[in-house]
């Protein structure tokens, strides 16, 4: 499970650096930043709702072992399929340029 939680954990930084690194360059550089960092916290407010959910759930002795192991891969995989898609969202439908000239509209 650790070979998991590894992968998962590089994934996760990539997603994160592609998130970052890959703005739209026709749109206000204030508002894709305020954008982004209400996306980070609401990430990490489901994540944390994820969190809170597993350690009610393995409560029990016999699958004490796993928690950490389901808890750090299920938020890893909640912040790659949620920034995916935050970041198609924001390049393609949020901040899509007002000229068709610019490319997709």
């Amino acid at each position: 499970m650790g070979v998991i939680v590894a992968l998962l954990s590089i994934v996760g930084f990539m997603v994160l650096w592609a998130f970052y690194t890959f703005p739209p360059d026709y749109a206000n550089k204030k508002q894709v930043g305020v954008f982004n960092w209400c996306c980070v916290i609401v990430c990490g407010m489901v994540c944390g709702a994820y969190a809170l959910n597993i350690e009610v759930l393995f409560a029990t002795a016999t699958l004490e072992k796993y928690k950490s192991f389901v808890m750090i891969g299920g938020a890893l995989a909640i912040e790659i399929v949620f920034l995916g898609v935050m970041f198609l969202m924001r390049n393609f439908w949020v901040f899509r340029p007002k000229d068709p000239s610019k490319g997709y509209y």
